[in-house]
């Protein structure tokens, strides 16, 4: 979905991003997260089904094993696994209220 900015100019949808940011109190919403690497030999569950809320103004420090899946799933949210291999296969992705 393409917005349209507030002089009108560009998108298909009128849609004030101001609004939608200020409604919403979480600055990433996360459920149902499941992130896989698939390569020819095998598939890698790297991250399976995590659920993440986290309020405007808040810091979040997250800790865990090597090979855990940390930067798995903040890459996740971020939409920046690498493909290939690695697929985000379900999930949905809110920040600042808007769903990526």
């Amino acid at each position: 979905m393409k917005f349209k900015e507030k002089n009108g100019k560009s998108g298909r949808t009128n849609v004030d991003l101001n609004s939608i940011r200020e409604e919403s109190e979480w600055a990433v919403d996360a459920e149902d997260l499941v992130v896989h690497y698939v390569t020819s030999a095998e598939t890698v569950e790297a991250v399976n089904s995590i659920d993440l809320k986290l309020k405007k103004k808040r810091t979040l420090g997250l800790v865990g094993e090597t090979g855990a899946g940390k930067t798995t799933a903040m890459l996740a949210l971020m939409r920046m696994v690498p493909d290939p291999p690695g697929e985000i296969v379900r999930g949905r992705i809110c920040i600042n209220g808007l769903d990526m």
